[in-house]
């Protein structure tokens, strides 16, 4: 079975919007839509990634995988391997516990995704213990573990996440996003803030747990130069909806759509 016949993830017709305007009793008289019916897939084990300009709707999408977004409609179907499909919108509440083991996301921001009165080791353990994944010595060995899989010392995790640069915050932030081995991980712009040699240090570090673990991707981002390098298939919104997507190289090769081929000729290296 193909990659693109297998996806972890498919979206048919998925909108998400914003309370715009509110009456005097607080009831909302009118929404906005930032999502606008978008369909897409992310293949097992690869990188879907969805990108544009800020305010387009990308992070709403995001949020939306993970149950962070209330307001949402249309199908996000998520196939977990060795299990049957589930609708993540259709989900009650009570139940999403048990698929966000297998959902995660890592945040551009590393210094608020981190709570600065916990020492990194606690922050990265927090979802092993609700899920009751490990306890006791089990607990700090996982975690352990899991920081120097990241790149970073064990002895690191009794420190304090503002001891830290923004590069290895963004790694502890990974290695939280790993503690559950969850199959879906969505990027939301998670090496925009960083500087080149450390983006592409980070870069590496996920492309190494894809091949290592076989981990999706959903990958938010305006960098196309980035894109470029890291996703096998590309998705391209506008405005709230997708106008352009297929494999990265194809698309970068011969974009199709105006607002794709002004992107790309944004980025003097591509």
């Amino acid at each position: 079975m193909s990659a693109a016949s297998d996806p972890v993830l498919e979206a048919r017709g998925l909108e998400v919007r914003y309370p715009d305007e509110r009456g005097l009793l607080g009831g909302v008289r009118s929404w906005r839509r930032a999502v606008k019916g978008i369909s897409f897939a992310v293949p097992r084990g690869q990188t879907l990634a969805l990108v544009g300009e800020s305010g387009c709707g990308k992070s709403s999408t995001g949020r939306a995988v993970i149950g962070l977004q209330q307001d949402a409609a249309g199908s996000l179907c998520f196939r977990p391997a060795g299990g049957p499909p589930q609708e993540l919108l259709s989900l009650p509440r009570g139940a999403w516990k048990g698929v966000r083991r297998r959902l995660a996301i890592v945040f551009q921001d590393s210094s608020s995704a981190l709570n600065p009165r916990m020492k990194v080791w606690r922050s990265v353990a927090e979802p092993l213990e609700v899920h009751g994944l490990a306890s006791g010595a089990e607990l700090r060995r996982r975690v352990d573990a899991l920081l120097e899989r990241v790149g970073l010392d064990a002895a690191s995790g009794d420190r304090y996440p503002d001891q830290f640069s923004g590069g290895q915050r963004q790694r502890i932030g990974v290695a939280r996003a790993l503690s559950t081995e969850p199959e879906l991980v969505v990027c939301d712009e998670v090496v925009s803030a960083l500087d080149v040699l450390v983006q592409r240090q980070v870069l590496e570090l996920l492309r190494g747990l894809q091949e290592e673990r076989g981990i999706s991707y959903l990958f938010i981002s305006h960098d196309l130069a980035v894109v470029s390098g890291f996703a096998q298939h590309t998705a391209v919104m506008q405005e709230g909806r997708l106008v352009e997507q297929g494999p990265t190289r194809e698309l970068f090769a011969a974009p199709e759509h105006p607002y794709t081929r002004s992107l790309l000729d944004a980025v003097p290296l591509l």
